[in-house]
Order: structure tokens, then sequence, then C-alpha cells
């Protein structure tokens, strides 16, 4: 598998990378709809810290038939429209591209790259995917989110690529296969404990702030964790 720093442009016989793909047009064959000619309007590098692998963020267009281009991707927090190329599964396979105002794009930045393994021998795969169902609050790992728009929450996991903020109370912890245990539901006034219960039955008794401590959720396999501001009565 490749990684986001090998990506280029192919020009006819030439490969054209780094910073001179701004200016290029490209043609994006997705998986899931018809192929779109996308414009290259900015080229940024993330240099990330230690452990971590550096990203090309690219702004990137859609030409559309009449000649005009629209934004590729919506806006993220900070304002920005960031496209990431990363890898598939296999060379033969190519680039997908995800944007840094989406859960994928935001677990990529943070260091939760699939295809690299920061020097642990343990890849991040896993992570990656923890990553997403975290951030959706997926807790059964089945696409369903319990959040909405606008929720906070501090990440860290069991390797330090994101060490926990101050100022934040645990959450919940997480696998690859959704959450682990729930300490609080990230929707305190909409979302119970029996209702996560019968619609996850394997978290049954996994749910609350006895049952479920970060030391706890360790034990029972949680990779990464989740942490909330306390709340306010």
């Amino acid at each position: 598998m490749g990684k986001s720093g090998d990506f280029f442009i192919r020009k006819g016989a030439s490969l054209v990378g780094g910073s001179r793909m701004k200016g290029h047009s490209f043609t994006y064959n997705r998986s899931d709809g018809p192929s779109l000619t996308l414009v290259v309007k900015g080229v940024h590098q993330e240099h990330p810290p230690p452990l971590r692998q550096g990203l090309w963020l690219l702004e990137l267009e859609v030409v559309q038939p009449d000649g005009k281009t629209r934004p590729f991707c919506s806006l993220d927090p900070e304002g920005n429209r960031l496209s990431i190329p990363y890898p598939l599964a296999s060379a033969a396979e190519g680039y997908r591209f995800t944007c840094s105002s989406g859960a994928n794009g935001k677990c990529l930045r943070w260091g939760y790259q699939p295809w690299d393994s920061p020097g642990t021998g343990i890849q991040l795969a896993n992570f990656h995917r923890a990553c997403i169902h975290l951030l959706r609050a997926d807790y059964g790992g089945d696409g369903r989110s319990w959040t909405q728009a606008g929720e906070v929450v501090d990440v860290s996991d069991s390797l330090g690529i994101l060490k926990p903020e101050p100022g934040f109370v645990f959450e919940a912890g997480w696998s690859e296969m959704g959450a682990i245990c729930i300490a609080q539901p990230r929707l305190l006034d909409t979302t119970s404990f029996e209702h996560i219960a019968n619609e996850i039955p394997r978290l049954a008794g996994r749910l609350g702030p006895e049952k479920c401590t970060e030391t706890k959720a360790r034990r029972l396999g949680a990779i990464l964790f989740s942490r909330r501001k306390p709340q306010i009565d």
C-alpha cells in the first residue's frame, strides 16, 4: 500500500507531484459515481509530529460541463476546503479523495493513517476505523450515528499518537468494532442507556460510569478513548 505523500498526477508519460501539481487537472474515477475532472487550485503539505506521516492537502475544484468550477469539498470547522488523497488496499486500485470536513479526513490528519505502522509494528487500520466510529458516535459499528454536528470530543489512544487534553471527562472506549463501553452517551438529553442496550445488545452490562472507565475500557480491548466537557447543571 502506498501513502498520501506518494500521490502524483499523470500527465502523458510524466508524473507531476508536490507543489508542481497546482494548476493541473486530472480525471478522478470514482467508485460511487461518474468520473470527475478536477483541477488543483492549491497544494499544501501537512508536516505532523513524530510517529506520523505527512499528508498532501489539495484545494480541488470540479470542472462542470459548462466550464465553470465548484469546490470539491465542503467547508471544515477551520473554514478550509481541503482534499486528502489516500491509497486504497493495493497499488492497482489507486487513490481516493476524502475531505477535511468529514470523519475520514479528520482521522487521517490526526495520524490514524491505515497504511502506516509508526515504528511500533502495529498497523493503524484498526485505529483509523475506531476513530471514524468515535467521531460519528457509531456505537454499534454498523454505520448508525448517535450524535449530531457540533459536538466536541477529546480523543486519545493506546499508542500515544494523540494524548488527552485537560478539562475533559471520560466518555467511552472504542475499537474497530465500535464502542467497547460507554460511560456517558454523546447526546445526554436524547439518548438513554436502555435504548443503547436494546439496540446494541453486546453493550448491555458495559454502560454507565461504574461499568466503563478508561482502565476498564483498556482491559476490554479499547484502543481509542473519547472525552467530553463536564456537563454544567
